[in-house]
């Protein structure tokens, strides 16, 4: 659909609602001028811990979440009326190191299409009062199913993010419109080489630590920190000579095998050779625990860099680990 088409669209949207929102301009319940950007960066958390703004994620679990209705994937009756270019998909770009670079590229692309709507002074005028006429998200059965495949975001004390037919979340939305629709972009810190973000940079939420035992080690670390990843230790890119794309393979080149190689970084240089990754029965020698804490046992600085690279691993993760390792590093 051309611009000038889609521009039209969006102001004969805006005249179908134009009339409810002037009965409500002179309460200042469309007031979109006033912006308090504390309240716009209130982080709230999917369930496995990816973070968004509340109004960024009122609009992805009311909005169709990528899959439905304003959603450049959704296509037919998928989108259940609404018309071609008015997508507004607020999911994250990046939150996986595995995510090759020009998907992470069209990602930040996708958000910034999305955002250049929101932003539209009309539009983002429309988007509001059809939220306060109660036509927006939709009700019955599409607007249920519609929230059903919509992930569920908490705040930082664990409740539930309430939906738009609440007046609290209406504000939110109002004050995410009115503070130009800034969002978190990302959960990992530094972007691929060429990409430019659109939004910014929020710490994921940590889940909860990993029981004693191979099995949810491998679930909530490995897999939770990206140790797998494409360019750390996949089954493509080994780095220090150590695969972990799989559990078995993980765990066959980890326990009681020699460390690889010469591990430097500033001011680190050391030769790790002599040491095991994972040395059953004793987790202060054991380099996963002191990769994993950033220093070695006399309390120096790790070989090397701390894992996971480029963010602090949770401490109350390293007791289950080193309680692991303790009881032997079994596989089970």
């Amino acid at each position: 659909m051309g611009h000038r088409n889609v521009h039209a669209m969006r102001l004969g949207l805006l005249a179908l609602t134009l009339a409810n929102v002037v009965l409500f301009a002179g309460c200042g319940e469309t007031d979109l001028q006033y912006c308090d950007m504390e309240a716009l960066r209130e982080v709230v958390y999917t369930q496995d811990g990816q973070p968004a703004y509340q109004g960024q994620a009122l609009m992805q679990v009311s909005c169709g979440n990528g899959a439905f209705c304003h959603s450049e994937l959704a296509s037919g009756r998928d989108r259940y009326g609404v018309p071609a270019g008015l997508d507004y998909d607020m999911n994250l770009a990046y939150v996986s190191m595995a995510t090759p670079t020009d998907v992470v590229k069209e990602n930040m692309a996708r958000l910034g299409r999305g955002l250049e709507t929101l932003r539209d002074e009309e539009w983002r005028h429309t988007v509001y009062g059809l939220v306060l006429d109660d036509a927006m998200p939709p009700r019955g059965e599409v607007g249920d199913m519609v929230l059903a495949a919509a992930p569920r975001y908490f705040h930082e004390d664990m409740t539930e993010m309430a939906g738009l037919d609440t007046a609290e979340a209406r504000d939110a939305l109002r004050n995410f419109l009115a503070c130009g629709a800034i969002i978190v972009d990302r959960s990992i810190a530094t972007l691929p080489a060429g990409v430019e973000g659109v939004g910014e940079f929020v710490m994921p939420r940590m889940v909860e630590p990993p029981m004693p035992n191979w099995t949810d080690i491998y679930a909530k670390v490995v897999g939770s920190f990206n140790c797998a990843a494409s360019i750390c230790h996949s089954a493509t890119m080994h780095a220090g000579n150590l695969d972990m794309s799989t559990k078995a393979a993980a765990y066959m080149n980890l326990v009681g095998v020699d460390a690889m190689g010469t591990a430097t970084a500033p001011q680190v240089s050391c030769n790790t050779t002599m040491t095991k990754r994972v040395a059953a029965n004793m987790p202060d020698v054991s380099l996963l625990v002191q990769k994993l804490e950033g220093v070695d046992d006399a309390g120096d600085p790790v070989c090397g860099a701390p894992m996971p690279v480029g963010s602090s691993f949770p401490m109350a993760f390293v007791a289950p680990i080193r309680e692991w390792i303790m009881n032997g590093a079994m596989d089970n």
